[in-house]
């Protein structure tokens, strides 16, 4: 199961609304661990095991200014992660993250309402700067972000073995 949910509204920690926070909660953090308890039961109940991936993000260990409300929430997800991994481990249940950072192709909504530009603007930065800003300076695609997942899901390669385990696909971070 990939455990992919998320919604992100920029704001200085001095300006984020509780309502704003809410909503962040709501989505970031709770929809995440409501998912992951089902399918938890479903695996579990099914004695086969399972694998649950967990998209968080690389503001999770990196994080950046105005991204208060959406990285703690993220970070609580994450930590809802490890539980399955550490509860899941004996019923053969894993549980992974994947960390991107600025997939900006594919559909994702999270860029959209002036909030790519908004970033850019952050970091002194062209948008075409900003969408480039790791050391590879390449733009990350979904196709990165999928192939991961795949490999995680894939029980012939490492991701049959592997659990509670952070993976980035940032083109390399850069503070």
């Amino acid at each position: 199961m990939f455990n992919n949910a998320g919604i992100l509204k920029s704001a200085p920690i001095d300006e984020i609304t509780v309502e704003d926070m809410d909503r962040h909660y709501q989505v970031n953090a709770r929809a995440m661990f409501l998912v992951a308890r089902e399918a938890f039961k479903v695996m579990k109940q099914q004695g086969i095991g399972g694998n649950i991936v967990f998209n968080i993000t690389k503001n999770l260990t990196h994080p950046g200014p105005g991204m208060a409300a959406y990285g703690s929430t993220k970070a609580f997800a994450a930590h809802i992660c490890h539980y399955v991994a550490r509860e899941g481990g004996r019923y053969g249940i894993r549980a992974n993250i994947i960390n991107p950072d600025k997939v900006f192709r594919g559909g994702s909504k999270i860029w959209e309402n002036g909030v790519l530009e908004a970033r850019a603007k952050a970091k002194g930065q062209t948008v075409e700067e900003y969408k480039t800003q790791n050391l590879l300076h390449r733009e990350v695609l979904p196709e990165h972000v999928a192939n991961v997942l795949l490999a995680l899901l894939d029980e012939s390669t490492f991701g049959g073995v592997t659990t509670d385990a952070m993976i980035p696909v940032d083109g390399g971070g850069v503070m």
